[in-house]
């Protein structure tokens, strides 16, 4: 089932209660720079990111976040991130 939940009779809901919960992850993405550089002059910046989605599996290291499921069965656009690159979250 794609959504959970209904509104009441004669009640519009606002927003529908899917499934699993949507959320926002910000994370620091680990970056490659493949130019030779000279070591005291090396540059680190952080590689932020944000992504949005339902959050449909968690484990002790990592978030599993989709874009899109069908049905209990499908889902799409799979985004796994370790959860020490995690730097905020919250649920939509």
């Amino acid at each position: 089932m794609l959504l959970s939940g209904k509104a009441k009779k004669g009640r519009k809901s606002r927003r529908p209660k899917f499934k699993y919960p949507l959320v926002w992850i910000m994370w620091d993405d680990a970056s490659v720079d493949n130019s030779w550089v000279d070591p005291e002059h090396l540059q680190i910046d952080a590689t932020p990111n944000v992504t949005t989605g339902f959050l449909i599996k968690e484990t002790d290291n990592h978030v599993v976040v989709v874009s899109t499921y069908s049905n209990e069965f499908w889902v799409n656009a799979v985004v796994q991130i370790p959860k020490g690159m995690i730097t905020a979250r919250g649920v939509i």
